[in-house]
């Protein structure tokens, strides 16, 4: 009799935990949606790509600027996206502001730009090419860590583990 008292109780239990109440709150998709422009830039002898691997967009109070990496010519063309003018901004290749062999950009400001090269080390930029800050990143990397950039803001490292 106690065994199927108890073997009702946990049917019951059973039964009473299955019958979840379901919330009234409903999830809200949030809608997001895309607006895409093409500009058309004047002729001019500073803009010679057709696209930019290695670009980053800044806004200032007067206008949007679109900066990328001209392979080409080893330099930085600022677009003003309102004006559509196009300056630019040659890099040393060599002395102690080279930048040599570009894996990533990143523009915080016009005047303070971040960029990475295959050596691991990254560089704050001012708007005339100077480098202002260098970081070897291999001085903050553990022996199991590696770091990898891949695209223009994916950085992070890896910890590699494995069972012998």
């Amino acid at each position: 009799m106690k065994s199927l008292k108890f073997i009702f109780f946990i049917l019951i239990a059973f039964l009473a935990s299955c019958m979840e109440q379901k919330s009234q709150n409903k999830i809200k998709n949030n809608i997001v949606e895309v607006e895409v422009e093409e500009m058309k830039f004047p002729p001019q002898t500073v803009l010679q790509l057709k696209s930019y691997y290695l670009s980053s967009a800044v806004h200032t109070d007067s206008a949007d600027f679109l900066i990328g990496y001209n392979y080409r010519l080893h330099s930085l063309d600022y677009m003003n996206l309102q004006s559509k003018e196009v300056t630019q901004t040659i890099l040393s290749d060599e002395g102690p502001d080279a930048v040599i062999s570009l894996t990533g950009l990143y523009a915080n400001s016009l005047d303070s730009i971040w960029m990475s090269d295959e050596s691991e080390r990254v560089f704050l930029l001012d708007n005339a090419g100077q480098i202002k800050t260098t970081v070897n990143l291999k001085e903050y990397l553990q022996d199991t860590e590696q770091l990898l950039i891949n695209t223009n803001h994916a950085m992070f490292t890896s910890h590699l583990y494995y069972n012998g």
